[in-house]
């Protein structure tokens, strides 16, 4: 039988202590001890180790049993807490059981104290089976009390070959008929398009006797829905199948994944995307790729002058002129501001050079009150997988920078050279 025992004992007299350690290896304890008789050492202690037992006098000059009970309660632990200490009154003794203390030793009459440790010992370990039992029901209750919070909207229960055999509809409306019409039939009745699909599944648990979740969608009286289904395994070879209509979720997935990559104001991609395909087309086969920045010209202004519904007109119909201007393959969006920016994988710079001359003329010839829409915009090429597309990206900027200073000499060409 293991009789270790780790102690840790609140004692400013080494003597006293001496005779409890005598004490408990009488009664046959091999203890393992450590004597503390402030505070900060016994909260250094009690980070250092785990105890099985604390032994502490009443009353000492710089601590007290109370002092170190009260440390013991702050820090939340079962640890049995004995207090062995000199002859006082017996109000005393009442006021220490009363703070939480498990019993009170005199010092002069030990031979209370293996019983006394032997009792509080196992009851130490009841209490911690019992709280552990306790944590273990309240984890179950909470996991059922979120299952039962997250019942999905369908529950089925299917045979073997696929039949209905027990149905319940938390929303009707998901199905394609009343209840009462699918008990008996089996899932290839009541739609071709999942009975195979759903088939698998049912053969997958059977085999593997675990759950197995799908996704699909249908479509219902001419609207797109979206499900979740769960298939458990479930005695005599039938199924469980739980659904949930996740169509709005699905829906704010796909939005958010609009608004991820897509400029609210211009509807075309945002920077997000540009430097995700960025990563995508860094590949040999991609080369050349070419990058063009524009600038809108006079925003500013606009916004100065008409204000900021006028600003945004704008830059919509820049949007607008880019994606009538660039072809389907190349990415289009709008870089920040004022600034856009396209993407053109497989394009030399003469060709891209084309494709602005193509946005100048466009904007041109579009109008917003009475004045033309104009462009600054430098182009640049990365011809060599070793070049850092951010030296490409910054030399189109240069370029178009220049571009909107009057620089450039001819405008319509020097922007890629």
């Amino acid at each position: 039988m293991d009789r270790s025992l780790r102690v840790l004992m609140v004692e400013d007299s080494d003597d006293d202590a001496k005779l409890v350690l005598y004490e408990l290896r009488r009664r046959g304890y091999d203890p393992l001890c450590e004597r503390v008789d402030t505070r900060e050492a016994m909260a250094s202690a009690l980070d250092r180790r785990k105890w099985d037992l604390i032994i502490a006098d009443y009353v000492m000059p710089r601590f007290n049993g109370l002092d170190a009970l009260e440390l013991v309660k702050e820090r939340s632990l079962d640890l049995p807490f004995i207090i062995v200490s000199g002859r006082i009154g017996e109000d005393v003794a009442v006021t220490a059981m009363k703070a939480g203390a498990d019993d009170y030793i005199f010092k002069d009459n030990l031979t209370r104290l293996n019983f006394t440790i032997e009792r509080e010992l196992q009851e130490a370990v009841v209490r911690r089976e019992r709280k552990q039992a306790e944590e273990a029901l309240r984890r179950t209750s909470a996991e059922l009390q979120a299952v039962f919070q997250a019942l999905p909207d369908l529950y089925f229960r299917l045979g073997a070959d696929g039949t209905f055999q027990e149905l319940l509809a938390g929303d009707p409306s998901d199905l394609y008929q009343p209840i009462e019409d699918l008990l008996g039939k089996r899932i290839q009745d009541v739609s071709k398009k999942l009975a195979g699909q759903f088939q698998q599944v049912i053969d997958r648990v059977q085999d593997t006797r675990s759950l197995v979740m799908i996704e699909y969608n249908l479509s219902i009286r001419g609207e797109r829905k979206f499900f979740e289904a769960r298939f458990l395994p479930l005695l005599e070879d039938q199924i469980v199948v739980v659904i949930r209509n996740i169509t709005e979720r699905k829906q704010a997935e796909e939005r958010l994944r609009y608004l991820c990559f897509h400029d609210i104001l211009t509807g075309i991609f945002n920077r997000s995307f540009f430097e995700e395909e960025l990563k995508r087309l860094n590949t040999k086969r991609q080369l050349p790729l070419s990058v063009i920045m524009g600038d809108v010209n006079g925003l500013k202004l606009v916004n100065d002058t008409l204000g900021h519904q006028a600003g945004d007109a704008l830059l919509i119909m820049t949007a607008e002129i880019f994606k009538n201007m660039c072809r389907k393959e190349d990415i289009i969006c709008r870089w920040g501001g004022d600034e856009f920016a396209v993407l053109l994988p497989n394009t030399d710079r003469d060709t891209a050079g084309r494709i602005c001359n193509q946005l100048r003329a466009a904007g041109e010839k579009t109008e917003r009150e009475s004045m033309p829409v104009s462009f600054a915009l430098g182009v640049a090429t990365r011809e060599d997988i070793d070049q850092p597309f951010e030296l490409v990206l910054q030399k189109a900027e240069d370029l178009m920078y220049q571009d909107k200073k009057g620089v450039t000499v001819a405008r319509k060409i020097s922007f890629f050279r």
